[in-house]
């Protein structure tokens, strides 16, 4: 097997802060026609194979072999990644409507959803689409979001392209499948799971050593700094802990009292980059772990894992309210601070309330 093609510091800048990327496999025009007319065939004959389609179509194995592909997923999921049994391929006739936005399942367990890079797919397209077939729909940013935004911030990029052309996806992120409005033609687009099997020690990219840059307005509509710097340490192998910047604390915390939402949104993630210096702000921060804009909630809870230790006890006052969300997004904050907050988290195992004992 080729040495698989590594993902640039920039690509998993963009692939964290994005949720997804878009690469291009090098095969030649035959095998692509090939493979096309074998999945064709066994449609047309048999009727979706569902997870059977690898089986049933094994010239598919070689493309999860290509070293494009296989660069990539080891970049965001470790060189002893594991394709999942669960794969699909979508084949669409002309007259099908566009889905609805959704996430997908994690197949044979509990919708439990995680912003570390676990789980990954692979869209791949086995032949050109172009608008009229009704390319798959992507939702940037919103790996992270157990809810849609519903607002500006929401943006669908459609992924057209050649024969070849595959997105690499976070499993997380808002995704739907277009219409095909051709008169006579179908689409078919082999959608494949890949499991990590090990927590990161070092990074399994293409890294230059160099740590997380700041997007400066490169990223997704919603700002999450703190997110993505979190995600871009943990994928190399380092502790919650990071490096702190400068800011105006008073300003940020007034912000994030009294602020709209997009003022609340940047508060709290400026807050989230001063890390331990902005421990004052942790009571203001527990409380925007409840705020009615997931994303503000998000930056909220992030921030307070930037904080380390000492906002340990706020996440976990927080993690047994009542408040949904606020359990949730506490129990994202308490994961990405890791260590420190074992202890109070084994004693939340044996909380009353499910959801609790459940993001425990």
């Amino acid at each position: 097997m080729s040495q698989p093609h590594l993902l640039t510091d920039e690509q998993m800048r963009r692939f964290i802060s994005h949720g997804y990327l878009i690469l291009q496999t090098d095969f030649p025009a035959d095998f692509h026609s090939a493979l096309s007319q074998r999945i064709v065939d066994v449609m047309t004959k048999e009727g979706n194979p569902g997870n059977n389609i690898l089986p049933r179509v094994p010239e598919i194995r070689e493309v999860f072999q290509n070293p494009v592909i296989t660069g990539a997923l080891t970049s965001v999921l470790g060189p002893n990644y594991l394709m999942h049994p669960h794969r699909h391929c979508h084949f669409t006739l002309p007259g099908r409507k566009t889905q609805s936005w959704h996430k997908d399942s994690y197949w044979g367990h509990a919708k439990v959803r995680n912003h570390h890079q676990w789980w990954a797919m692979i869209f791949y397209y086995n032949h050109a689409v172009d608008e009229e077939l009704g390319p798959s729909g992507i939702m940037p940013g919103t790996q992270y979001y157990n809810n849609r935004t519903g607002d500006e911030s929401e943006q669908d990029i459609h992924m057209a392209g050649k024969a070849g052309t595959f997105a690499l996806i976070h499993y997380d992120l808002w995704h739907r499948g277009g219409a095909n409005l051709s008169a006579d033609r179908t689409r078919s687009m082999l959608k494949f799971q890949f499991v990590r099997m090990a927590r990161p020690t070092v990074p399994t990219w293409d890294h230059s050593g160099a740590p997380w840059q700041v997007m400066n307005g490169d990223g997704p509509p919603n700002q999450h700094e703190s997110i993505w710097q979190h995600q871009w340490r943990w994928l190399g192998g380092k502790d919650g802990s990071r490096p702190h910047a400068n800011g105006n604390l008073g300003h940020a915390v007034d912000a994030l009292r009294q602020g709209a939402q997009r003022e609340r949104l940047q508060a709290a993630d400026e807050l989230g980059m001063l890390g331990a210096a902005a421990a004052d702000a942790i009571p203001d921060l527990a409380r925007a772990l409840a705020d009615d804009y997931e994303p503000v909630a998000l930056n909220a809870a992030y921030a307070l894992a930037g904080m380390g230790e000492p906002a340990v006890n706020a996440l976990l006052n927080a993690l047994s309210s009542d408040r949904k969300d606020a359990i949730r997004n506490a129990g994202y904050g308490l994961a990405a601070i890791g260590a420190p907050a074992i202890v109070g988290l084994t004693e939340q195992l044996s909380h009353p309330e499910e959801q609790t004992r459940g993001y425990a």
